[in-house]
């Protein structure tokens, strides 16, 4: 039906007048089921197929967005495109030539029976963790497929594939008075790796660990931070690598190319081939060819993220960073897979090192309390209370604030334990860090 689609389409907006059409399609398989009390509460199943078209008409970009193959709405897309390219008065730009083969895809499949299965399976697995788990509040699973492709009217096609599975454990542990709850996510290329029980006893040991948890009083603390706060703080204050806000004067990272803005133990590295990462890309949504870079490099600043549009302003060359966050919008800046290189350390000996400390994890309100421009943060968030070198008792109530940026030179221990988390708009691995000091608001 794709095919015919183009065809058609195509011989339609040749015959109206518009030329040079490029056409970027997705193609979305998913999946999403949630369990509640052993029963399989909710199921979605999704096939859809998403194209945005530009052409040229009298020298000028148009535009359309079709969710509805059907031909009796090319009328409609076409006037749509004159009228975009009248409106918008953009001069036409066409993509680049890229030649890729049509890559080979192997992906796996599980009945939904039996992921059902599996789900109630964790979710019992997680209720026998301690009589104190009182809700297990979401047990959910998400399989997601895309082919995303790159079609011109002159018979140019690329394609791509994204193939992931994530699945979540949310739990609400209660003693007494105390009410504490925690949560879990895992992500996969192959269901087989996705391990639900795992998961549900993390989130339930979790949350049961977190009872009677009380705030510290109030100063600057030595702090770890957990894997998944690290995953957090880094999706949170990217932004900052991202050349339109250099440009635009909004990243304390302007000027800042080949010099140290960390501690010289940090590496962080985008690498779409990374066996962790779900944003497997060949090219990105304007056919510039992605690839593997250092963006800190012993804790010096190597390059910015590019897309067409910046690498031309800064007279570079685009660093295949020009993703769509949605089909209808046009590319912006986005990374594929992130890491920051892992140290020796594994979570029990970066509590040693530190001696006396907090160890944090976890930090709610993450977008609100933080500043990607200046790099403040001011986080409500719970822990432990670290003493010689071991957990001495829970911490909630507290909030700690600090600089990313001047945190990112404070780094004096990175773990071993690597964790992820994300989404197709930018996906980062990333291992627990030691710091040699944050603030802390308690009592």
């Amino acid at each position: 039906m794709l095919e015919q689609f183009i065809t058609t389409f195509t011989e339609c907006a040749h015959t109206a007048g518009i030329s040079r059409l490029q056409f970027y399609v997705e193609q979305i398989s998913e999946q999403k089921l949630h369990v509640y009390q052993a029963e399989l509460e909710r199921l979605q199943l999704a096939d859809v197929t998403l194209v945005y078209v530009e052409g040229e008409y009298g020298g000028k970009l148009g535009s359309t967005f079709v969710e509805n193959l059907q031909p009796h709405l090319f009328t409609e897309h076409i006037a749509t495109i004159k009228q975009t390219a009248e409106y918008n008065n953009m001069p036409f730009a066409p993509r680049r030539s890229l030649a890729l083969p049509t890559p080979h895809v192997t992906t796996d499949s599980m009945p939904i029976s039996l992921l059902a299965d599996q789900l109630k399976e964790a979710e019992s697995v997680a209720y026998a963790v301690d009589e104190r788990v009182k809700l297990v509040r979401d047990c959910s699973f998400v399989g997601k497929s895309k082919r995303i492709m790159l079609i011109d009217d002159q018979g140019g096609q690329i394609e791509d594939h994204l193939h992931y599975y994530r699945a979540s454990i949310g739990i609400i542990a209660e003693d007494g008075n105390s009410i504490q709850t925690a949560g879990h996510s895992g992500f996969a290329r192959s269901i087989d790796q996705l391990d639900l029980k795992a998961l549900a006893r993390t989130a339930a040991n979790r949350a049961v660990s977190m009872l009677g948890a009380a705030p510290v009083k109030t100063g600057d603390y030595p702090v770890i931070l957990l894997n998944d706060v690290v995953c957090d703080l880094l999706l949170t204050f990217l932004p900052a690598f991202y050349a339109d806000r250099v440009q635009n004067s909004m990243s304390r990272m302007q000027g800042r190319l080949g010099q140290q803005v960390a501690a010289t133990a940090v590496t962080l590295i985008e690498d779409p081939d990374f066996d962790q990462g779900i944003i497997t890309r060949r090219f990105d949504d304007e056919a510039t060819p992605t690839l593997r870079k250092q963006i800190i490099e012993d804790g010096v600043l190597r390059c910015y993220f590019h897309n067409r549009q910046t690498a031309q302003k800064a007279d570079t060359v685009s660093t295949g960073n020009g993703f769509k966050r949605d089909y209808t919008e046009k590319p912006t800046i986005c990374p594929t897979n992130l890491y920051l290189r892992k140290g020796d350390f594994t979570l029990t000996e970066l509590e040693r090192q530190m001696g006396d400390g907090l160890l944090i994890t976890e930090c709610d309100g993450m977008f609100a309390g933080a500043d990607p421009v200046s790099g403040d943060f001011s986080l409500i968030s719970k822990g432990y209370l670290i003493s010689s070198g071991k957990v001495v008792r829970p911490v909630a109530q507290i909030t700690v604030a600090g600089n990313f940026f001047d945190m990112l030179r404070q780094i004096t221990g990175i773990g071993c334990d690597y964790t992820s988390g994300g989404s197709e708009s930018g996906f980062v691995t990333a291992p627990s860090i030691q710091i040699t000091h944050l603030s802390v608001s308690g009592e």
